[in-house]
């Protein structure tokens, strides 16, 4: 907006915040108005003969006004968009679910060692194989390109997917094709590893979506 061709202003900042907390029914109920007060913060220029800027003032103003409700309509569409949100929410975490189990029962075994002999098979045959039986890293890449989110949940489950892969492959080279297993690594392969470890991808990472989708 320009006023007598030396001024201009422009809203630089709007904020609206609640002037009193908000009731029960407010928080409950989309359709109960609420008070609130409006600021904006508008920055003026004033402008010299030649064009140049003179001198410049944020200017703050605020009023109270009482928010409008939301009617039958516009509420039953919110309803209906987050009833469907949250089925597919429901759904990619069930997913999530179920190839994780699917990976624990690929690579379930007594000892580390025995682990790395299943996936030696699988990375023997093919290396395509091998990223075959490990589906939740190409689940979560879908799920980003579906959803179009990447927060810090998601970006965290693909990071420790990735390093899951990476370290499973440099353990493969080194013990079945380099052979160089030393005295800490050989107990390390010895361990016996309990039932429940094989369910901490189950009882870490859907969740983690879950919060990375509701987001």
């Amino acid at each position: 907006m320009v006023l007598c061709g030396r001024l201009k202003c422009g809203i630089a900042q709007f904020v609206i915040k609640s002037i009193q907390p908000l009731t029960l029914k407010q928080m409950i109920d989309p359709l109960a108005p609420f008070a609130a007060e409006m600021e904006f913060f508008a920055m003026l220029c004033l402008f010299d003969h030649d064009g140049f800027v003179e001198r410049e003032i944020t200017v703050g103003t605020c009023y109270i006004c009482q928010i409008r409700s939301f009617n039958s309509d516009e509420m039953d569409f919110i309803q209906k968009w987050v009833k469907s949100r949250m089925e597919t929410i429901l759904l990619l975490t069930s997913v999530l679910m179920a190839l994780e189990v699917f990976e624990a029962m690929m690579q379930r075994a007594e000892t580390l060692y025995g682990v790395m002999q299943k996936l030696y098979r699988w990375y023997h045959k093919s290396i395509f194989l091998f990223f075959l039986v490990h589906p939740t890293f190409y689940f979560m890449l879908f799920v980003v390109i579906l959803t179009k989110q990447l927060n810090i949940y998601i970006i965290l489950i693909i990071s420790m997917k990735i390093f899951d892969l990476f370290y499973k492959l440099a353990l493969l080279k080194k013990i079945f094709i380099q052979e160089e297993i030393t005295r800490d690594m050989a107990t390390m392969l010895a361990w016996k590893i309990p039932v429940w470890f094989f369910l901490t991808g189950l009882l870490l990472y859907p969740p983690l979506l879950y919060y990375g989708l509701v987001m």
